[in-house]
C-alpha cells in the first residue's frame, strides 16, 4: 500500500543529492524537484494513511507531526550550510518520512494477515430433505430494489455494482483499520460512500 510512495522518496532523495552537490543551474530540468511534485506525493501519503487507519488515527497523526517538523528541519540545515542546506533539510525530511512510511507499511501487511488468517465463519446447518409430507412453499420473487432513491436531508441512496477486484481491495482497507481483521459488510458501503463525498468534493474545489 506504501511502497510505490516510499519509491518515490528515494527517487526524490537521488535528485535532490544531484542538485546539492551540482548546483541547481548545472542539473537537467528533469532531475530537478519541483514543489508541485513534492506536494502531491506529501497530499497522498496523507490521503492513504486517512483512508487505511482512519481520521485521527495515531499513524495520521505522526505523519501530521512529521510534516509540521519539515520547516524546522530545513531551518536547521541552512543555518549549517547556507548554499545546499535547502537540498539537505529536504533529504532529512524524506529520511523520516520513509522511516514512517515503512512502519505504516508493516502495520497494514499486519492487519491483512491477520484478517487472512481468520478462522471462516460455521455454515448453518443444511435443513432436512423434503419428504412430502411438508406443504411446498410457491416461490415469490423479490421485488426489484431501485438503484436511485431521494431520502431526507439532501440524500441520495445509491446502488452499485462493483467489480471482485475493487470489492477486494475495500475489503483490505477496512479490516487494516479494524483490530480483529474482520470485515463488516456495512463498513465497505460506508468506505465506498466515503471515496465518493471526496473525490465529487475534489472535484468541485478544481472546477
Amino acid at each position: 500500500m506504501f511502497q510505490p510512495l516510499i519509491d518515490d522518496a528515494r527517487d526524490m532523495i537521488g535528485r535532490l543529492h544531484q542538485s546539492a552537490e551540482r548546483g541547481r543551474e548545472n542539473v537537467p530540468s528533469a532531475v530537478m524537484m519541483r514543489f508541485s511534485e513534492f506536494q502531491a506525493w506529501e497530499t497522498a501519503v496523507h490521503n492513504v494513511a486517512q483512508l487505511v487507519f482512519g481520521d485521527e488515527s495515531p499513524a495520521l497523526l505522526r505523519w501530521q507531526s512529521l510534516v509540521d517538523r519539515r520547516d524546522a528541519l530545513m531551518a536547521e540545515a541552512m543555518r549549517k550550510d547556507v548554499k545546499r542546506g535547502e537540498y539537505y533539510g529536504m533529504i532529512d525530511y524524506f529520511h523520516l518520512a520513509i522511516g514512517a512510511l515503512r512502519e505504516f507499511e508493516a502495520t497494514y501487511q499486519y492487519h491483512l494477515a491477520a484478517r487472512t488468517q481468520a478462522p471462516e465463519p460455521a455454515m448453518p446447518p443444511e435443513p432436512p430433505p423434503y419428504t412430502g409430507s411438508q406443504p411446498l412453499t410457491p416461490y415469490e420473487p423479490a421485488a426489484p430494489r431501485q438503484r436511485v432513491t431521494r431520502l431526507a436531508d439532501n440524500q441520495w441512496e445509491l446502488l452499485i455494482t462493483l467489480a471482485d477486484s475493487t470489492y477486494g481491495w475495500l475489503s483490505d482497507v477496512v479490516a487494516a483499520r479494524e483490530a480483529s481483521g474482520v470485515v463488516d459488510p456495512a463498513a465497505v458501503a460506508r468506505l465506498a460512500a466515503t471515496i465518493v463525498e471526496r473525490v465529487s468534493a475534489q472535484t468541485r474545489r478544481g472546477a
